[in-house]
């Protein structure tokens, strides 16, 4: 596998492990088009060469990556959005068949932070899918088709009917750190019972609940708002 140059990337090979790290210190590595388009090749790269055997994604010490890049975005109306189809293309880096994994370092912001879970889940799984609905990714949980489901920044109408559909399949529905009571939270995972606690294992990190403080303060949180 050469080192090729991209615009947003930085490439290191040491021997059979390719090394790539994101490269817009401007923009604490938010991502963009651009990068996007430079993953899809490296990981494209990685996977037909028979030599490299695992790559490693890091950021710098700073930023992982910021999430995505709110300014590209701006520019553009919900036309725009919707017509490009703006977010493709990820599933092609998820599709990738050999290991790799995410060295994080500062801050791992919205579509950082997915992209730093992806690689905590996509060596331990057949595959990953985000079809982008999450009442239909619930509802294929409870049929049996796929076995888990996480998500993010959901709100309740997103996930109260598929939670539901998986508790009476016999399913199990949380937050990040396992606990029911996740409606209000804006985070949802479930799955069947056989995997539903590895995932949590996985990603009760990323929980914004992660800490027995964090959640107390935002169970105040949400007891003051609603005796007000």
């Amino acid at each position: 596998m050469s080192a090729m140059a991209y615009d947003t990337l930085l490439i290191e090979h040491h021997d059979a492990v390719t090394l790539v790290r994101l490269n817009r210190p401007q923009a604490l590595n938010a991502l963009n088009s651009q990068v996007l388009a430079d993953l899809i090749a490296v990981f494209a790269a990685y996977d037909a060469d028979p030599a490299q055997r695992c790559l490693v994604l890091t950021g710098s010490e700073k930023a992982f990556a910021a999430g995505a890049d709110i300014k590209e975005m701006s520019e553009q109306s919900f036309a725009d959005m919707y017509a490009s189809n703006f977010f493709a293309g990820y599933e092609r880096i998820t599709a990738t068949r050999k290991p790799w994994l995410a060295a994080v370092n500062g801050f791992a912001l919205g579509g950082g932070c997915e992209l730093a879970m992806m690689a905590d889940i996509m060596p331990r799984c057949a595959g990953v899918r985000r079809p982008g609905a999450a009442a239909l990714d619930l509802a294929y949980v409870a049929a049996g088709y796929t076995d888990g489901f996480f998500e993010a920044g959901l709100s309740p109408w997103d996930v109260a009917a598929g939670s539901l559909l998986v508790t009476e399949a016999g399913g199990l529905v949380g937050n990040f750190t396992g606990e029911a009571n996740f409606l209000d939270q804006k985070e949802c995972l479930a799955g069947n019972p056989k995997i539903y606690g590895q995932l949590v294992g996985l990603l009760g990190k990323y929980s914004k609940f992660a800490t027995a403080e964090a959640k107390a303060g935002v169970i105040d949180s949400m007891q003051a708002s609603a005796a007000q």
